[in-house]
């Protein structure tokens, strides 16, 4: 059976495809990586056509499409709980109030909106939609490492599908939902937003606030920050006052709480009390959820998650025994997420170990294969091979592990039949 998986829903970002053949995974290239525009958000037409040309077939040989996100129609439901939230804090906060009314004709007409659809062959293929974060959830269990083991899949990120989150049990190749996130709670939004107020670009440069809080001292943000938020109850963890950030994180509503939490601090120490916060209540949180649930390991995905001291926190936690990342943990692993979770609908579920990412894909590049000394089309690829078939095989050192000693990792070099042509070497930056 072959998935295509696709995340190219309109105002979404990082556009992406994926290709999944019985089960494994076979490609998963993201349109910014051939575009070359960073976090591009058109409609993944070469990342389609690439993804299937690595695979080897074409789009008739598609059995079924897997999308990521909502459609708009069936977004209704989590609207609708989204404007009953807006109208609670709208009483206690004018400017929300008047949010609540302004966008009451926008709430209605946006599920009119139609979802732009694959070219040509594949527009008729049968499709299945994938929420947001489940599409996150099914990236990270199934291509975990921890076969049939009963473990926690938690996904965090800005928001997505009127979500920030969400919570599951995976086991037996299965994932069960336990909890979803309001999005009016984001942390992922709350931090983009400092970050746009420091100087850098939301979405984008939030690892440079994360390096820059290295520098600072988290008080006294950190407390003015938890006074306006809720440990004790995730579904309604930021006050009204704070909840007009990820409401509007960039314009006047949300950048002016911004402004009087952190209008006197230096940029060093608003980024040192945001990280300190970010942990603080997210560990807190991860601690919680594994004592309840009673697991020891977590599969974990969604852009909150691309913060590493963060994720060294959460290893740390005395409950947590081990933790997996996976590696495209933004948006653009939801294709592959999308595809996982699509197959496991159609079998009855997914033996974990079919999908596990051993190679991160990163880029396409001119390169000249060392072995046999041709040009080619070299791919850091994330990629299982049913059956190695014609391809130069080379050891690669990368980083160190735990035990302070080299990991072994094999990178794959492309098959003659997917060279293309070439008089010079390019460049191999990417």
């Amino acid at each position: 059976m072959v998935i295509l998986g696709i995340n190219g829903e309109k105002r979404q970002h990082n556009s992406a495809a994926s290709v999944l053949i019985d089960g494994k995974l076979i490609a998963s290239v993201e349109e910014e990586r051939i575009s070359r525009v960073k976090g591009d958000s058109a409609y993944p037409h070469r990342s389609i056509a690439e993804v299937l040309s690595i695979a080897g077939i074409t789009d008739r040989d598609v059995d079924m499409i897997a999308l990521s996100n909502l459609s708009r129609w069936d977004q209704k439901p989590c609207m609708d709980r989204f404007f009953r939230q807006v109208a609670r804090l709208g009483k206690t906060e004018p400017l929300i109030k008047n949010f609540y009314w302004k966008h009451q004709f926008e709430r209605y007409a946006r599920i009119l909106r139609p979802r732009k659809k694959p070219a040509g062959i594949l527009a008729q293929k049968p499709t299945q939609t994938v929420e947001h974060h489940q599409a996150h959830a099914a990236s990270a269990y199934y291509a975990s490492p921890y076969g049939n083991e009963r473990i926690a899949v938690i996904t965090l990120d800005g928001a997505g599908d009127l979500s920030w989150g969400s919570v599951w049990i995976g086991e037996n190749g299965k994932m069960r939902e336990v909890l979803h996130l309001p999005y009016l709670n984001s942390i992922g939004l709350l931090y983009s937003s400092i970050t746009n107020y420091l100087g850098f670009i939301a979405g984008r440069h939030e690892g440079k606030v994360l390096g820059l809080a290295a520098f600072g001292k988290p008080e006294p943000l950190l407390s003015r920050l938890l006074a306006h938020t809720n440990q004790d109850d995730w579904n309604n963890l930021f006050d009204a006052r704070l909840a007009r950030v990820p409401l509007r994180p960039v314009s006047e509503m949300g950048m002016s709480v911004i402004k009087e939490l952190c209008g006197d601090l230096s940029r060093e120490d608003i980024a040192a009390g945001l990280q300190a916060y970010t942990e603080k209540v997210i560990c807190d949180w991860v601690q919680k959820q594994a004592r309840e649930l009673k697991v020891t390991k977590l599969a974990v995905a969604g852009g909150v998650f691309s913060n590493v001291k963060l994720n060294q926190r959460i290893l740390a936690l005395p409950e947590i025994e081990d933790i997996y990342v996976h590696p495209n943990m933004g948006d653009g692993g939801l294709s592959t997420g999308a595809a996982f979770e699509v197959y496991a609908r159609l079998q009855g579920g997914m033996r974990p170990e079919l999908g596990q990412v051993y190679w991160a894909r990163r880029s396409i590049a001119r390169m000249r294969c060392r072995p046999c000394k041709n040009w080619g089309s070299a791919m850091k690829s994330r990629t299982i091979l049913r059956r190695p078939q014609r391809v130069c095989w080379r050891t690669a050192r990368s980083s160190r592990g735990p035990t302070g000693k080299w990991n072994t990792g094999r990178a794959l070099w492309a098959t003659a039949r997917l060279w293309l042509p070439a008089t010079t070497p390019a460049s191999t930056n990417g």
